[in-house]
């Protein structure tokens, strides 16, 4: 779930416990979007406006792991995200 601009929390439910992963982004000013993916090294990312993260998230364990971080700055302007998630395609344009 999606807690604030650059915040996300993912929680994690298992019988009768709760744990609870927060992924913070403090460089950027808003989260563009986030979802799971079909992977073979990956299979969740979250995309904000300068950079793009992808996450090996092992639901057994109840961890988040960082695979890989895809950086890039966009102007001052508005992005936006379009994500097909049939075909696995994110991309991201700028004004």
């Amino acid at each position: 779930m999606q807690v604030g601009e650059t915040q996300l929390n993912l929680l994690f439910l298992k019988e009768k416990q709760a744990e609870e992963v927060k992924l913070t982004f403090p460089k950027a000013k808003k989260i563009l979007g986030f979802s799971f993916v079909f992977g073979d090294e990956f299979n969740f990312f979250v995309a904000t406006n300068t950079q793009i993260d992808l996450y090996d998230i092992s639901l057994s364990k109840q961890k988040a792991k960082v695979v890989k971080n895809i950086s890039f700055n966009i102007a001052e302007g508005h992005a936006e995200l379009f994500y097909d998630s049939l075909a696995n395609i994110a991309l991201i344009c700028d004004t």
